[in-house]
């Protein structure tokens, strides 16, 4: 209760001080272009959906953008907390990483290898695990971000594995579209500590020189688990990041590097370790360097291509209690990752009204290792894994949109990838649209993509916990879906999407007898049962003239397993909406998420419990330029303070992960 009300004391201070210096505005200054959200839904341009630049109502798929101007009103921390804002997406944590799920599908602890993440168009998954990361853990600060586009359903026709759910491409801002200096500071009332620099140049000559540093430290908190085992845990959720970001580019050339650095000391007891136990420490690193070139050979016809090298590291200590050696040891996961890519592209337009894209992609590993040992006893508690894998994939694929009359459009895509030990995985993609009206268009779409097991997945073994199945098979997911777009007035805009989706050969972990000990069972990755979803997404959206913008959501999901059953952690309904506008000098930023009942059987047991309605709400307010070159901010999460809690895997100590309470978060940005 002390608590509480002291928490209480703090926002009301905090915001009183905010307020005091927005009296003292005159004016604020204009945003720039880049901070303004979505105009129109119907007329902006996005590339993700197609490989080429093309308006929304163009793109074969219902796309979704974020706009720097949407994280800057909402003060939106993290990639995760951005999705979270799209129509049918929904988020989970367990203390270590965020997940995602879309359209009634999301296994907890998963490592979301069924969403394909682009940096500036360069896939970010890793080669050992295919994880995608969303969370504290994802490589980029959000102020560099210029938008991020959502591209629904399969979308394997043109970027290969693990676009299932779709791809999100996150793009960066040009050097132009930045300032020249900014730093920038932030707490909050949970203990983070966070700082970013930025400098910028593009000089007369055309180069563009753009370098960030970013460095946020997150102490230790007490967090009551009130589950049997479970409890208080003290000084634990430390969390510490160090990220980098440089880019040049002249004449269509561009040399991009990025790399980040994560620990984080979970309170959760991943993988059932020692609850409580400081020893506790994940370690993540990531790197990948980018040289793009681009260029217009003609009226007609354009090039690019690009080749990376990446590495990703991953080292968990983790404690345990064992009766047969004194006092705990630790086991360690020792991974390490490194790979090149590269890809050239081509689009033709000399055809009349066709586009015509064709381009080649390959992957190669450097090195895919994974370790795990027991260390600091004097003999080994849990046999060694010591997994190795090097493999190749080659990848050819070729699109044509035509325009075959004014109003309507045909969009064909096929892609063919080989990886190496393995038959070939084919992907094909139609889309139809029509422009029914000036201001209505309809499209209807299909696809099919695919998901090959992770090296993970297949090959991690040892004989005491987990058993190797590299015979699995690709997951595959099929889609249907008609999607309306429809412009109601000036500033009005209606998205209906209704899909149809077929999920096939479903990897997931399961639990199989011990050939050596049939006392005991194994971890193992396994084909399940088909899977079949149908639901309807709806989206409006406001931007008024008078500088408000508002978008509410609704997605309707009905997802069944084989046997006729609801899926695990499939909420039937998700509701969503967000706002801002602009009152004198300052901009207030809410939004309000809604996530239906979900069904829960942790560890298998048979036994489904029902997680009821959840819902948050926050708000951002922000004091642009008060001070010359200066920003303010201050941000209220769970406002509410709402009890909201998160499923977790059958590894989790317990069934649920607690989310925070209400917290404030409080930010300042200076530019010069």
């Amino acid at each position: 209760m002390a608590d509480k009300y002291i928490d209480s004391i703090s926002v009301s201070g905090l915001t009183s001080l905010l307020l005091v210096a927005l009296s003292f505005t005159a004016s604020a200054d204009e945003p720039s272009l880049i901070d303004l959200p979505l105009e129109s839904l119907l007329t902006m341009q996005v590339s993700s959906a197609s490989k080429f630049s093309q308006s929304i109502s163009e793109a074969p798929s219902a796309v979704q953008v974020i706009t720097a101007g949407d994280i800057r009103q909402h003060g939106w921390r993290t990639l995760e907390e951005a999705l979270n804002s799209l129509p049918g997406i929904y988020a989970n944590q367990d203390k270590t990483y965020g997940f995602l799920g879309a359209r009634g599908f999301l296994v907890p602890g998963d490592y979301n290898t069924r969403f394909l993440l682009l940096l500036d168009g360069q896939r970010i998954n890793d080669n050992v695990y295919g994880q995608a990361m969303f969370g504290q853990e994802f490589a980029l600060d959000m102020g560099l971000i210029a938008r991020i586009e959502y591209v629904p359903g399969p979308g394997s026709s043109l970027y290969g594995a693990n676009a299932m759910f779709g791809v999100i491409n996150v793009i960066t801002q040009k050097s132009e579209d930045l300032p020249k200096q900014k730093a920038s500071v932030a707490i909050t009332q949970d203990g983070w500590r966070e700082g970013h620099a930025l400098f910028n140049r593009k000089t007369e000559s055309g180069l563009g020189i753009t370098a960030s540093v970013s460095r946020g430290v997150r102490q230790g908190k007490d967090l009551f688990y009130d589950y049997a085992g479970g409890g208080q845990t003290t000084g634990l959720d430390q969390h510490q990041y160090s990220r980098g970001f440089a880019r040049i580019n002249k004449d269509g050339f561009t040399l991009t590097a990025w790399a980040n650095q994560r620990v984080v000391n979970p309170s959760s007891a991943p993988f059932q370790t020692n609850f409580n136990d400081p020893a506790i420490r994940i370690e993540d690193t990531s790197a990948h360097l980018v040289a793009r070139y681009e260029k217009s050979l003609s009226d007609d016809m354009n090039v690019d291509g690009h080749l990376a090298h990446s590495r990703m590291t991953y080292v968990a200590d983790l404690p345990y209690n064992d009766a047969t050696v004194p006092g705990n040891y630790v086991n360690r996961d020792d991974t390490d990752g490194r790979w090149w890519s590269g890809e050239a592209r081509a689009l033709y337009s000399g055809f009349a009204h066709h586009k015509l894209v064709v381009g080649s992609e390959f992957q190669s590993d450097d090195k895919n290792v994974q370790l795990n040992y027991d260390v600091n006893i004097p003999s080994a508690v849990n046999s060694p894994v010591n997994a190795v894998e090097s493999k190749k994939i080659y990848s050819l694929y070729v699109q044509d949109d035509w325009a075959f009359r004014d109003d309507w459009r045909l969009n064909l895509g096929l892609r063919v990838d080989h990886t190496s030990g393995h038959s070939l995985d084919t992907s094909p993609r139609i889309g139809l649209i029509w422009d029914a009206r000036e201001n209505t268009t309809i499209k209807l779409l299909g696809g099919q993509a695919y998901r090959r097991a992770s090296s993970y997945e297949s090959i991690y073994a040892n004989s005491t916990l987990y058993l190797a199945n590299p015979a699995i098979q690709p997951e595959t997911i099929r889609n249907l879906e008609a999607v309306i777009n429809q412009k109601l007035g000036r500033g009005q805009t209606l998205v209906v999407s209704i899909f149809n989706y077929q999920l096939k050969n479903l990897i997931q972990q399961v639990s199989v007898p011990n050939p050596l000990n049939p006392l005991q069972d194994l971890s193992q990755y396994q084909n399940q049962p088909s899977i079949t979803a149908r639901g309807v997404e709806t989206t409006y959206r406001l931007n008024a003239d008078d500088g408000t913008h508002f978008t509410t959501s609704l997605a309707l999901n009905h997802t069944r397993d084989a046997m006729g059953q609801l899926v695990l952690n499939s909420p039937r309904w998700i509701a969503k909406a967000n706002g801002s506008k602009n009152f004198g000098a300052w901009l207030f930023g809410a939004e309000v998420n809604v996530l239906g009942n979900r069904e829960l059987d942790w560890k298998g047991t048979g036994t489904r419990e029902v997680l009821g309605t959840q819902w948050l709400g926050n708000v951002n307010l922000i004091a642009p330029k008060w001070i010359p070159h200066l920003e303010t901010q201050l941000r209220i999460n769970n406002v509410f303070d709402r009890k909201v809690i998160d499923p977790t895997s059958s590894d989790a100590t317990f069934p649920t992960t607690p989310r925070n309470g209400r917290l404030w978060q409080l930010g300042a940005s200076y530019e010069f």
